[in-house]
């Protein structure tokens, strides 16, 4: 991110809040890391919920507009470059997030879970994050993931 950018975000923190006795480097640093931090996260919540290799890129952004107020040209521009075969490389090189380790070794072939107790914790991670879209699951084929999908939803343990 450019330095210009980083000292906008910075002034914008000093004036909501008051640093007693003085902003430090050291404090400026830890939020901009922070910041940054949280932007990243919102990216990739966006991307999870929203982005489809296959979808129209206009309706894509039409959609998230209408339902987070996310800027038009900066998320259209996102999903161009999710598009790309760069950013596509960099997500195959990525380590499989816990969630999907753990999904992929308690699903047997034919798409039901190996015990009850590992179909219970699948179920309230789902209930917990709202959807199961927000559930990372690049690991699973279509298939096994809409089995997973309709065994979350049925599910009655709370």
């Amino acid at each position: 991110m450019p330095k210009v950018k980083k000292d906008h975000m910075w002034g914008i923190v000093q004036e909501k809040f008051i640093f007693y006795p003085v902003a430090t480097s050291t404090m400026k640093s830890w939020t901009l890391k922070n910041i940054l931090e949280k932007w990243r996260g919102y990216k990739g919540d966006l991307k999870r919920q929203y982005f489809d290799e296959t979808s129209n890129i206009v309706d894509v952004v039409d959609r998230v507009y209408a339902e987070r107020k996310v800027d038009k040209s900066q998320f259209k521009k996102l999903m161009i470059r999710w598009r790309t075969d760069e950013d596509k490389e960099v997500e195959l090189k990525r380590e499989p997030a816990r969630s999907e380790i753990y999904v992929k070794t308690r699903v047997r072939v034919d798409g039901t879970f190996s015990s009850r107790a590992s179909e219970t914790i699948v179920c309230v991670r789902i209930r917990r994050i709202g959807s199961y879209e927000a559930l990372p699951t690049t690991s699973i084929n279509a298939a096994e993931s809409s089995h997973i999908q309709m065994k979350a939803l049925t599910c009655t343990q709370t």
